[in-house]
C-alpha cells in the first residue's frame, strides 16, 4: 500500500499533519452524507479535511473528497456548493464548527531518512503537539516534541520495535491520552 496523506490541522500560525487522534467526534466523508471513494492507492478513503484551531475552537475549513457526486447533486455544507477538482470535489472556506472530544497529535517538520511503513507516524515528525479538545473546545495543548526526541536517542531498539502493540502503549503513557496511531486516522 502506497504511504497515506494525512489530514491537516491549522494551529499556532501553522499547517500541521494530523498524524493521530484518540477520541469521539472527527468528521468523516459520512458525516455529510457522502460516499467516498479512494482516487489513488495514496488516498484509500477518499477524503481529506483541513481543520484550524481558531480562538480555541476546531473547524473544519477545507473539504476534499473524491465521489462520483457533481457539485450540483453534492450536499451543501454550510451553504455552499462545491467545486470541481481533479479527483473530486472540495468544499473551501468553510467554518463548520467539530465537536470532537479528545486528544490529537499534530506533526511538522517530517524527518528525513526515517523509516515510514503506511504513514508517517508521530516521531517521524521534528516537532509534536498534542492538542486536546472538551467538544470542540480546546482546553490544553502540550509540545511533545523533547520527548519523541529523547525516546528516538535513547532507545536503541526504538526502530525494530516501533509497531509493535504494547511498545505503542508505553509509547504514550507519558501523554495526556494513549493514542494507537493507525491506519484509521487516514482510512475511515
Amino acid at each position: 500500500m502506497t504511504t497515506q496523506g494525512h489530514d491537516r490541522c491549522d494551529f499556532g500560525g501553522a499547517t500541521h499533519a494530523l498524524c493521530a487522534s484518540a477520541g469521539e467526534g472527527r468528521l468523516r466523508a459520512s458525516s455529510f452524507g457522502i460516499q467516498a471513494r479512494a482516487p489513488h492507492t495514496a488516498n484509500h478513503r477518499g477524503y481529506h479535511m483541513r481543520y484550524a484551531v481558531d480562538e480555541s475552537a476546531l473547524r473544519l475549513r477545507e473539504f476534499q473528497v473524491t465521489t462520483n457526486l457533481c457539485p450540483e447533486e453534492a450536499p451543501r455544507i454550510e451553504g455552499r456548493v462545491p467545486e470541481r477538482e481533479h479527483f473530486g470535489l472540495i468544499y473551501r472556506d468553510l467554518d463548520q464548527p467539530v465537536t470532537f472530544t479528545g486528544g490529537m497529535l499534530l506533526g511538522s517538520g517530517l524527518r528525513p531518512g526515517d523509516p515510514i511503513s503506511i504513514m508517517p507516524l508521530p516521531w517521524n515528525y521534528d516537532r509534536v503537539l498534542e492538542l486536546l479538545f472538551e467538544q470542540g473546545r480546546l482546553v490544553d495543548a502540550f509540545d511533545r516534541s523533547a520527548e519523541l526526541e529523547r525516546m528516538r536517542r535513547d532507545d536503541l531498539s526504538f526502530w525494530a520495535r516501533n509497531e509493535d502493540e504494547s511498545f505503542l502503549e508505553g509509547l504514550f503513557s507519558g501523554f495526556s491520552i494513549v493514542y494507537r496511531p493507525s491506519v484509521d486516522d487516514v482510512i475511515h
